[in-house]
């Protein structure tokens, strides 16, 4: 595990991030087989290797001084964020989180997971934040999933990040309450949750 010391670094980050989110998802080739934006130049990318230097883990890491910095960060483009702009802590964005496909190795998110953790300590960082995608754009089918986490998993009203977005998906307002036995009912929509995000959860989120 370590960050990335050359472009020729950022480059296998970018093929990989590539092939995760463009090739997997039924994309084309676009900018020679690498995904790239303008945040990339901002950013620390963490690789995680094998025994023989392939890369088969990476994600990137943007550090925000504190709130006053957060429109700086890939989240601003699509929330507003303006209820943090007062958090006086130290702020790390993640962002780009991807494994290749075919590893099972459940050592490589420990590992990857660990070094955030050390980040996280050595940057004395308050806040972890990210922005987490659903797969395709129908949002009837995560209905029960947004139920879920509408009802238990709310940021509070101070951090809440509020509408940027021309285009929404309302969470309903009115949907009753989830006990502990329609959870069992919520299990396979919440198995649609984006792994990241189910980690965040996991986390405390």
């Amino acid at each position: 595990m370590r960050f990335a010391r050359s472009g020729d670094d950022v480059h296998r980050c970018q093929q990989l991030r590539h092939r995760c989110f463009v090739e997997d998802a039924g994309g084309r080739d676009r900018n020679g087989g690498i995904e790239t934006d303008k945040f990339d130049w901002l950013c620390d990318h963490i690789m995680v290797e094998n025994r023989v230097g392939a890369l088969v883990c990476s994600y990137r890491l943007m550090s925000i001084p504190s709130g006053a910095a957060i429109k700086a960060s890939y989240s601003a483009q699509y929330y507003d964020l303006e209820r943090l702009s007062h958090y006086p802590a130290p702020m790390l964005e993640l962002g780009l989180f991807c494994v290749v496909p075919d590893v099972r190795d459940p050592d490589v998110l420990w590992i990857a997971w660990g070094m955030l953790v050390a980040i996280v300590d050595a940057r004395s960082v308050g806040l972890l934040f990210a922005c987490s995608s659903f797969v395709c754009t129908g949002a009837a089918i995560y209905g029960q999933a947004f139920d879920l986490l509408t009802q238990r998993h709310q940021a509070p009203d101070q951090w809440h990040p509020d509408v940027k977005a021309p285009q929404v998906v309302e969470f309903r307002k009115n949907a009753q309450a989830v006990t502990d036995r329609e959870m069992l009912g919520h299990s396979a929509a919440m198995a649609q949750v984006p792994m990241l995000l189910t980690t965040f959860l996991a986390m405390g989120g």
